[in-house]
Protein backbone atom coordinates (compact mmCIF):
# COMPACT_ATOMS: atom_id res chain seq x y z
CA UNK A 1 0.00 0.00 0.00
CA UNK A 2 2.86 2.67 0.89
CA UNK A 3 4.52 1.28 -2.75
CA UNK A 4 1.27 2.13 -4.19
CA UNK A 5 0.95 5.77 -2.03
CA UNK A 6 4.61 6.51 -3.24
CA UNK A 7 3.88 5.39 -7.04
CA UNK A 8 0.76 7.54 -7.42
CA UNK A 9 2.55 10.76 -5.65
CA UNK A 10 5.19 10.63 -8.42
CA UNK A 11 3.05 10.30 -11.05
CA UNK A 12 1.08 13.28 -10.09
CA UNK A 13 4.16 15.44 -9.17
CA UNK A 14 5.18 14.28 -13.23
CA UNK A 15 1.36 15.43 -14.00
CA UNK A 16 2.01 18.79 -12.40
CA UNK A 17 5.12 19.43 -14.20
CA UNK A 18 4.10 19.05 -17.39
CA UNK A 19 0.83 20.69 -16.76
CA UNK A 20 3.18 23.62 -15.24
CA UNK A 21 5.59 23.31 -18.57
CA UNK A 22 2.99 24.05 -20.95
CA UNK A 23 3.00 26.48 -22.51
CA UNK A 24 0.08 29.61 -22.57
CA UNK A 25 -0.43 32.59 -24.17
CA UNK A 26 -0.20 36.03 -22.75
CA UNK A 27 -1.93 38.96 -24.47
CA UNK A 28 1.12 40.64 -26.34
CA UNK A 29 2.41 37.08 -27.53
CA UNK A 30 -1.44 36.59 -28.72
CA UNK A 31 -1.56 39.98 -30.39
CA UNK A 32 1.43 39.32 -31.83
CA UNK A 33 1.07 35.52 -33.13
CA UNK A 34 -1.83 36.57 -34.90
CA UNK A 35 -0.91 39.62 -36.47
CA UNK A 36 1.68 37.79 -38.54
CA UNK A 37 -0.86 34.62 -38.92
CA UNK A 38 -3.98 36.75 -40.19
CA UNK A 39 -4.59 36.15 -44.14
CA UNK A 40 -6.51 39.55 -44.11
CA UNK A 41 -3.71 41.66 -42.93
CA UNK A 42 -1.72 39.62 -45.72
CA UNK A 43 -4.38 40.26 -47.94
CA UNK A 44 -3.72 43.98 -47.23
CA UNK A 45 -0.18 44.05 -47.29
CA UNK A 46 -0.53 43.00 -50.89
CA UNK A 47 -2.84 45.74 -51.46
CA UNK A 48 -0.48 48.30 -50.53
CA UNK A 49 2.34 46.77 -52.96
CA UNK A 50 -0.19 46.74 -56.22
CA UNK A 51 -0.82 50.62 -54.83
CA UNK A 52 2.62 51.51 -54.73
CA UNK A 53 3.87 49.59 -57.88
CA UNK A 54 0.56 51.72 -59.49
CA UNK A 55 2.24 55.33 -58.61
CA UNK A 56 5.10 54.46 -61.27
CA UNK A 57 2.55 54.23 -63.72
CA UNK A 58 1.65 58.39 -63.22
CA UNK A 59 3.13 59.06 -66.55
CA UNK A 60 0.98 57.27 -68.69
CA UNK A 61 1.63 58.96 -72.08
CA UNK A 62 -0.43 57.62 -74.99
CA UNK A 63 0.89 55.56 -77.35
CA UNK A 64 3.33 56.70 -80.27
CA UNK A 65 1.61 56.31 -83.80
CA UNK A 66 4.01 55.66 -86.68
CA UNK A 67 2.35 55.95 -89.81
CA UNK A 68 3.09 55.93 -94.06
CA UNK A 69 1.80 58.24 -95.91
CA UNK A 70 1.32 58.75 -99.76
CA UNK A 71 -0.72 61.27 -101.10
CA UNK A 72 -1.09 62.79 -104.49
CA UNK A 73 -1.15 66.30 -103.43
CA UNK A 74 2.23 66.34 -101.90
CA UNK A 75 4.59 65.75 -104.93
CA UNK A 76 8.32 67.22 -105.21
CA UNK A 77 9.62 69.97 -107.64
CA UNK A 78 10.06 67.29 -110.16
CA UNK A 79 6.58 66.45 -110.16
CA UNK A 80 6.47 62.62 -108.34
CA UNK A 81 4.68 61.82 -105.42
CA UNK A 82 6.73 61.44 -102.06
CA UNK A 83 6.25 58.61 -99.67
CA UNK A 84 6.02 60.29 -96.20
CA UNK A 85 7.17 58.08 -93.10
CA UNK A 86 6.20 60.06 -89.52
CA UNK A 87 5.68 59.54 -86.20
CA UNK A 88 3.42 61.43 -83.68
CA UNK A 89 2.85 61.87 -80.36
CA UNK A 90 0.06 63.41 -77.78
CA UNK A 91 1.46 64.95 -74.16
CA UNK A 92 -0.31 66.25 -71.82
CA UNK A 93 0.87 69.21 -69.45
CA UNK A 94 3.37 68.53 -66.76
CA UNK A 95 0.56 69.26 -64.25
CA UNK A 96 -1.50 66.76 -65.11
CA UNK A 97 1.43 63.89 -64.27
CA UNK A 98 2.04 65.64 -61.28
CA UNK A 99 -1.36 65.52 -59.91
CA UNK A 100 -1.73 62.12 -61.20
CA UNK A 101 0.89 60.92 -59.29
CA UNK A 102 -0.14 62.66 -56.17
CA UNK A 103 -3.50 60.64 -56.70
CA UNK A 104 -1.82 57.64 -56.66
CA UNK A 105 -0.16 58.50 -53.77
CA UNK A 106 -2.61 59.38 -51.52
CA UNK A 107 -4.28 55.92 -52.99
CA UNK A 108 -1.01 54.38 -51.31
CA UNK A 109 -2.09 56.05 -47.93
CA UNK A 110 -5.72 54.88 -47.90
CA UNK A 111 -4.56 50.87 -48.17
CA UNK A 112 -1.69 51.70 -45.65
CA UNK A 113 -3.97 52.81 -42.83
CA UNK A 114 -6.91 50.04 -44.56
CA UNK A 115 -3.97 47.57 -43.02
CA UNK A 116 -3.49 50.00 -40.14
CA UNK A 117 -7.67 49.58 -39.11
CA UNK A 118 -7.77 45.38 -39.93
CA UNK A 119 -4.59 45.44 -37.22
CA UNK A 120 -6.16 47.73 -35.01
CA UNK A 121 -9.78 45.38 -35.34
CA UNK A 122 -7.52 41.89 -34.67
CA UNK A 123 -6.17 43.45 -31.55
CA UNK A 124 -9.31 44.51 -30.22
CA UNK A 125 -10.76 40.91 -31.00
CA UNK A 126 -7.89 39.18 -29.90
CA UNK A 127 -8.39 40.92 -26.57
CA UNK A 128 -12.34 41.16 -26.09
CA UNK A 129 -11.50 37.25 -26.85
CA UNK A 130 -8.29 36.79 -24.35
CA UNK A 131 -10.23 38.93 -21.13
CA UNK A 132 -13.77 36.73 -21.66
CA UNK A 133 -11.62 33.73 -20.84
CA UNK A 134 -10.04 34.63 -18.11
CA UNK A 135 -13.64 35.88 -16.81
CA UNK A 136 -14.80 32.29 -17.68
CA UNK A 137 -11.65 30.81 -16.12
CA UNK A 138 -12.58 32.88 -13.00
CA UNK A 139 -15.74 32.11 -12.89
CA UNK A 140 -15.26 28.51 -13.30
CA UNK A 141 -13.03 28.67 -10.21
CA UNK A 142 -15.83 30.57 -7.89
CA UNK A 143 -18.26 27.83 -9.21
CA UNK A 144 -15.96 25.01 -8.59
CA UNK A 145 -15.96 26.33 -4.84
CA UNK A 146 -18.97 26.80 -4.02
CA UNK A 147 -20.07 22.97 -5.65
CA UNK A 148 -17.50 21.29 -3.71
CA UNK A 149 -19.16 22.79 -0.67
CA UNK A 150 -22.36 21.31 -1.85
CA UNK A 151 -21.02 18.32 -2.18
CA UNK A 152 -19.89 17.99 1.09
CA UNK A 153 -23.04 18.89 2.38
CA UNK A 154 -24.86 16.10 0.06
CA UNK A 155 -23.10 13.76 1.58
CA UNK A 156 -23.66 15.17 4.87
CA UNK A 157 -27.41 15.28 4.34
CA UNK A 158 -27.10 11.85 2.72
CA UNK A 159 -25.85 10.45 6.81
CA UNK A 160 -28.06 12.26 8.01
CA UNK A 161 -31.26 10.60 6.44
CA UNK A 162 -29.80 7.59 6.74
CA UNK A 163 -29.50 7.79 10.37
CA UNK A 164 -33.37 9.28 10.42
CA UNK A 165 -32.27 12.79 11.43
CA UNK A 166 -33.45 14.86 8.72
CA UNK A 167 -36.47 13.83 5.58
CA UNK A 168 -36.10 12.59 2.53
CA UNK A 169 -36.55 16.21 0.94
CA UNK A 170 -33.60 17.66 2.86
CA UNK A 171 -31.57 14.90 0.81
CA UNK A 172 -33.16 15.64 -2.21
CA UNK A 173 -32.73 18.78 -1.92
CA UNK A 174 -29.07 18.56 -1.59
CA UNK A 175 -28.77 16.10 -4.38
CA UNK A 176 -30.29 19.19 -6.94
CA UNK A 177 -28.28 21.66 -5.95
CA UNK A 178 -25.30 19.49 -6.22
CA UNK A 179 -26.68 18.46 -9.77
CA UNK A 180 -27.44 22.04 -10.28
CA UNK A 181 -23.86 23.08 -9.70
CA UNK A 182 -22.38 19.93 -11.83
CA UNK A 183 -24.21 21.33 -14.91
CA UNK A 184 -23.41 24.56 -14.48
CA UNK A 185 -19.45 23.71 -14.68
CA UNK A 186 -20.04 21.42 -17.63
CA UNK A 187 -21.45 24.71 -19.44
CA UNK A 188 -18.82 27.03 -18.17
CA UNK A 189 -16.42 24.23 -19.83
CA UNK A 190 -17.80 24.18 -23.32
CA UNK A 191 -18.39 28.11 -22.84
CA UNK A 192 -14.41 28.03 -22.45
CA UNK A 193 -13.58 25.69 -25.21
CA UNK A 194 -15.82 27.95 -27.10
CA UNK A 195 -13.92 31.00 -26.61
CA UNK A 196 -10.38 29.06 -27.30
CA UNK A 197 -11.51 28.10 -30.52
CA UNK A 198 -12.65 31.65 -31.48
CA UNK A 199 -9.03 32.66 -29.81
CA UNK A 200 -7.31 30.13 -32.03
CA UNK A 201 -9.29 31.06 -35.05
CA UNK A 202 -8.39 35.06 -34.53
CA UNK A 203 -4.46 33.65 -34.07
CA UNK A 204 -4.80 31.21 -36.80
CA UNK A 205 -2.89 28.74 -34.21
CA UNK A 206 -4.31 25.21 -34.21
CA UNK A 207 -2.38 24.04 -30.60
CA UNK A 208 -3.50 23.12 -27.75
CA UNK A 209 -1.60 26.15 -25.61
CA UNK A 210 -3.72 28.18 -22.54
CA UNK A 211 -3.83 31.48 -21.11
CA UNK A 212 -1.94 32.94 -18.77
CA UNK A 213 -5.18 33.10 -15.95
CA UNK A 214 -3.90 35.41 -13.07
CA UNK A 215 -5.61 35.07 -9.86
CA UNK A 216 -8.17 37.19 -10.00
CA UNK A 217 -9.60 39.47 -12.96
CA UNK A 218 -7.79 42.31 -12.65
CA UNK A 219 -9.50 45.99 -13.95
CA UNK A 220 -8.12 47.47 -16.83
CA UNK A 221 -7.14 51.30 -17.24
CA UNK A 222 -8.47 53.51 -20.06
CA UNK A 223 -6.30 55.39 -22.63
CA UNK A 224 -7.92 58.06 -23.89
CA UNK A 225 -8.05 58.81 -27.42
CA UNK A 226 -5.62 61.17 -28.66
CA UNK A 227 -3.32 58.58 -27.23
CA UNK A 228 -4.10 55.49 -28.41
CA UNK A 229 -5.34 56.99 -32.29
CA UNK A 230 -8.26 55.70 -33.90
CA UNK A 231 -7.64 54.15 -37.37
CA UNK A 232 -11.25 54.82 -38.75
CA UNK A 233 -11.19 58.06 -38.31
CA UNK A 234 -7.57 57.89 -39.89
CA UNK A 235 -9.24 56.21 -42.89
CA UNK A 236 -12.05 58.50 -43.79
CA UNK A 237 -9.52 61.35 -43.50
CA UNK A 238 -7.02 59.95 -46.06
CA UNK A 239 -10.15 59.22 -48.36
CA UNK A 240 -10.99 62.79 -48.08
CA UNK A 241 -7.58 63.16 -48.95
CA UNK A 242 -7.83 60.68 -52.11
CA UNK A 243 -10.93 62.25 -53.14
CA UNK A 244 -9.11 65.96 -53.21
CA UNK A 245 -6.60 64.65 -55.33
CA UNK A 246 -8.59 62.73 -57.36
CA UNK A 247 -10.52 66.20 -58.17
CA UNK A 248 -7.36 67.91 -58.69
CA UNK A 249 -6.52 65.35 -61.32
CA UNK A 250 -9.76 65.36 -62.63
CA UNK A 251 -9.50 68.82 -63.88
CA UNK A 252 -6.46 68.29 -65.28
CA UNK A 253 -8.06 66.05 -67.62
CA UNK A 254 -9.67 69.26 -69.21
CA UNK A 255 -6.85 71.03 -69.97
CA UNK A 256 -5.42 71.99 -73.64
CA UNK A 257 -2.79 69.16 -74.45
CA UNK A 258 0.16 69.15 -77.20
CA UNK A 259 1.36 66.83 -79.89
CA UNK A 260 4.03 66.30 -82.13
CA UNK A 261 4.62 65.15 -85.28
CA UNK A 262 7.69 64.40 -87.05
CA UNK A 263 8.04 63.03 -91.06
CA UNK A 264 10.29 62.70 -93.54
CA UNK A 265 9.10 62.24 -97.49
CA UNK A 266 11.14 60.82 -100.43
CA UNK A 267 11.00 58.90 -103.46
CA UNK A 268 13.28 57.23 -105.80
CA UNK A 269 13.06 59.83 -108.46
CA UNK A 270 14.68 62.65 -106.46
CA UNK A 271 18.26 61.53 -106.20
CA UNK A 272 17.61 60.28 -102.73
CA UNK A 273 16.77 63.59 -101.51
CA UNK A 274 15.01 64.29 -98.23
CA UNK A 275 12.10 66.28 -97.35
CA UNK A 276 12.04 65.97 -93.25
CA UNK A 277 9.11 68.19 -91.69
CA UNK A 278 8.11 68.79 -88.20
CA UNK A 279 4.23 69.40 -86.43
CA UNK A 280 3.38 71.27 -83.44
CA UNK A 281 -0.54 71.45 -82.49
CA UNK A 282 -2.26 72.28 -79.53
CA UNK A 283 -5.71 70.08 -78.41
CA UNK A 284 -8.70 71.83 -76.78
CA UNK A 285 -11.41 70.90 -75.31
CA UNK A 286 -14.03 72.67 -77.15
CA UNK A 287 -17.05 70.00 -75.94
CA UNK A 288 -16.69 70.51 -71.84
CA UNK A 289 -20.34 69.34 -71.04
CA UNK A 290 -18.69 65.97 -69.96
CA UNK A 291 -15.94 67.67 -68.48
CA UNK A 292 -18.00 69.64 -65.98
CA UNK A 293 -20.12 66.64 -65.36
CA UNK A 294 -16.98 64.46 -64.50
CA UNK A 295 -15.77 66.93 -62.69
CA UNK A 296 -19.42 68.12 -60.68
CA UNK A 297 -19.19 63.69 -60.00
CA UNK A 298 -15.52 64.11 -58.43
CA UNK A 299 -16.17 67.08 -56.31
CA UNK A 300 -19.58 66.10 -55.14
CA UNK A 301 -17.07 62.66 -53.85
CA UNK A 302 -15.20 65.13 -52.69
CA UNK A 303 -17.74 66.64 -49.99
CA UNK A 304 -19.19 62.80 -49.24
CA UNK A 305 -15.77 61.79 -47.84
CA UNK A 306 -15.40 65.30 -45.91
CA UNK A 307 -18.83 64.43 -44.58
CA UNK A 308 -18.09 60.69 -43.58
CA UNK A 309 -15.12 62.19 -41.56
CA UNK A 310 -17.10 64.82 -39.84
CA UNK A 311 -19.80 62.96 -39.23
CA UNK A 312 -17.28 59.40 -37.62
CA UNK A 313 -15.80 62.22 -35.69
CA UNK A 314 -19.00 63.60 -34.23
CA UNK A 315 -19.98 59.63 -33.53
CA UNK A 316 -16.68 58.58 -32.38
CA UNK A 317 -17.24 61.48 -29.95
CA UNK A 318 -20.79 60.93 -28.49
CA UNK A 319 -19.79 57.26 -28.45
CA UNK A 320 -16.78 57.89 -25.96
CA UNK A 321 -18.74 59.69 -23.63
CA UNK A 322 -21.55 56.65 -23.33
CA UNK A 323 -18.57 54.38 -22.78
CA UNK A 324 -17.50 56.74 -19.95
CA UNK A 325 -20.82 56.17 -18.48
CA UNK A 326 -21.15 52.76 -19.12
CA UNK A 327 -17.61 52.40 -17.26
CA UNK A 328 -18.52 54.60 -14.18
CA UNK A 329 -21.91 52.54 -13.80
CA UNK A 330 -20.57 49.00 -13.69
CA UNK A 331 -17.00 51.08 -11.74
CA UNK A 332 -20.19 51.92 -9.18
CA UNK A 333 -21.30 48.45 -8.88
CA UNK A 334 -17.58 47.08 -7.83
CA UNK A 335 -16.82 49.78 -5.64
CA UNK A 336 -20.33 48.79 -3.63
CA UNK A 337 -18.94 45.16 -3.33
CA UNK A 338 -15.25 46.32 -2.11
CA UNK A 339 -16.64 48.94 -0.14
CA UNK A 340 -19.32 46.64 1.79
CA UNK A 341 -20.91 43.74 -0.69
CA UNK A 342 -18.00 41.09 -0.23
CA UNK A 343 -17.48 41.64 3.41
CA UNK A 344 -21.38 41.13 3.88
CA UNK A 345 -21.12 37.92 1.61
CA UNK A 346 -18.37 37.02 4.29
CA UNK A 347 -19.75 37.44 7.07
CA UNK A 348 -22.93 35.53 5.89
CA UNK A 349 -20.91 33.08 4.42
CA UNK A 350 -19.14 32.50 8.33
CA UNK A 351 -22.50 33.24 10.36
CA UNK A 352 -24.36 30.34 8.12
CA UNK A 353 -21.85 27.23 8.76
CA UNK A 354 -21.92 28.53 12.34
CA UNK A 355 -25.31 28.24 12.68
CA UNK A 356 -25.95 25.08 10.75
CA UNK A 357 -22.95 23.16 12.70
CA UNK A 358 -24.92 24.13 15.69
CA UNK A 359 -28.04 23.63 14.44
CA UNK A 360 -29.50 26.56 14.66
CA UNK A 361 -30.13 27.21 10.98
CA UNK A 362 -31.88 23.85 8.92
CA UNK A 363 -30.55 22.84 5.51
CA UNK A 364 -33.18 24.82 3.53
CA UNK A 365 -32.24 28.34 5.46
CA UNK A 366 -28.31 27.57 4.93
CA UNK A 367 -28.75 26.83 1.03
CA UNK A 368 -30.74 30.25 1.24
CA UNK A 369 -27.48 31.86 2.53
CA UNK A 370 -24.49 29.61 0.73
CA UNK A 371 -26.57 30.81 -2.70
CA UNK A 372 -27.03 34.82 -1.72
CA UNK A 373 -23.39 34.16 -0.80
CA UNK A 374 -22.89 32.50 -4.33
CA UNK A 375 -24.70 35.50 -6.08
CA UNK A 376 -22.89 38.30 -4.42
CA UNK A 377 -19.25 36.92 -5.69
CA UNK A 378 -20.61 36.07 -8.78
CA UNK A 379 -22.09 39.49 -10.08
CA UNK A 380 -19.36 41.37 -8.44
CA UNK A 381 -17.17 38.99 -11.19
CA UNK A 382 -19.48 39.60 -13.98
CA UNK A 383 -19.57 43.90 -12.83
CA UNK A 384 -15.59 43.17 -13.09
CA UNK A 385 -16.23 41.80 -16.46
CA UNK A 386 -18.19 44.69 -17.97
CA UNK A 387 -16.08 47.06 -16.65
CA UNK A 388 -12.80 45.62 -18.59
CA UNK A 389 -15.17 44.77 -21.85
CA UNK A 390 -15.97 48.73 -21.80
CA UNK A 391 -12.64 49.78 -21.12
CA UNK A 392 -11.78 47.69 -23.95
CA UNK A 393 -14.49 49.07 -26.31
CA UNK A 394 -12.66 52.30 -25.00
CA UNK A 395 -9.29 52.22 -25.99
CA UNK A 396 -10.46 50.54 -29.41
CA UNK A 397 -13.07 53.14 -29.66
CA UNK A 398 -13.15 53.08 -34.02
Amino acid sequence: MKRICILFFLLACTASGKLRSQPAWTLDQAIRTGRQNNLLLAIKSQEINRSRALVNSYQDLDKTSFYFLRDQNNITETGYILNTVGASQHFKLPSYYRMHKKYLESEVAVTESLKDLASYELEKNISLVYHELIYLETRKKKVEQIDSLFELYRLAAAKRFDRGESTLLEKLLADNKKSEYELALEQLQLEIRQAYQQLNYLIRDSSDKTIVVPDSLDLLTAIPPAAGGQPGQEVLERIHLARQSELDWEKQKWKPEMTAEYFMGSNIFNENKFYPGIQIGLALPLWKKAGRAMIDAKTAGHEIARMEADANRIRLQTQYRELLLQAGKHRQAIDYYNRQGLALASQIQRSADLSFRQGILDFFQYVFAVEEVSRVLLNELAARKSYNETIILINYLN
